[in-house]
């Protein structure tokens, strides 16, 4: 959960710093492509996060869920590794 709340730091900061380059019309689609696979990897942290509680909670989780996240973290790597 901690790595969750530092990835919604992340989060915010890149909200705030796409804000600003869009006021100043310095928005590129590298800067977009990079938000958009921060925002999968906060979202596959996320919802990982919440199949390993309820993991923990009755010891059965849900797959299918956990699998989500795998695949939106997974995706969120393929974007970063365009911008490569």
């Amino acid at each position: 959960m901690a790595y969750c709340i530092v990835y919604i730091l992340l989060v915010l900061a890149v909200i705030m710093c796409s804000m600003e380059l869009k006021s100043r019309q310095l928005l590129h689609s590298t800067y977009k492509l990079f938000a958009i696979s921060v925002y999968l990897q906060e979202a596959g942290i996320f919802v990982q996060s919440l199949a390993y509680v309820r993991y923990a909670v009755d010891g059965v989780g849900i797959p299918r869920i956990r699998n989500l996240g795998r695949f939106c973290e997974s995706a969120s790597e393929v974007i970063y590794l365009v911008l490569l």
